[in-house]
């Protein structure tokens, strides 16, 4: 049932959040992540405020395309786009939109890991529940986050 969940939770935290209607082709993840590539580059090398500036907004683009492309399925998408928006707090720690998206993908997970955690405790038999609650700790220890 645990199964069952995750999928639609996520889809639907994605939709409710993002209703642009337009999600990235895997043609526009690989140019911007292409742009982010380089921009990290250039401000690997010179450290101005520009070139940061510019890997922020290559970075905070890719972790958007990321998280709302239907090219990539959800195991992946939200991991990976939630890493890039840690990515962006790390370089300014202010930046609106990574704090909002990251906090809002933060939210899903926890409260996937907490239906879990409740399944779990109320059937401690339910093997579903068990690697549903193992995997979404998984992705938190991927990213490396603290769990909740």
């Amino acid at each position: 049932m645990m199964k069952n969940l995750l999928v639609p939770a996520l889809l639907f935290a994605s939709a409710t959040a993002f209703s642009q209607g337009h999600t990235a082709s895997k043609e526009e993840l690989a140019a911007y992540s292409k742009a982010y590539v380089k921009a990290k580059t250039v401000y690997q090398k010179h450290h101005s405020q520009q070139s940061k500036a510019q890997y922020v907004a290559c970075t905070d683009r890719l972790a958007f395309a990321t998280m709302t492309s239907e090219a990539l399925p959800p195991r992946t998408r939200y991991p990976d786009a939630l890493g890039l928006y840690q990515e962006a707090l790390r370089l300014d720690p202010k930046n609106h939109e990574a704090l909002n998206n990251a906090a809002m993908i933060d939210s899903v997970y926890k409260g996937m890991m907490s239906g879990a955690e409740k399944a779990l405790k109320a059937n401690p038999h339910d093997k579903q529940a068990a690697a549903t609650l193992a995997r979404l700790r998984g992705v938190y220890k991927k990213i490396h986050r603290p769990l909740p």
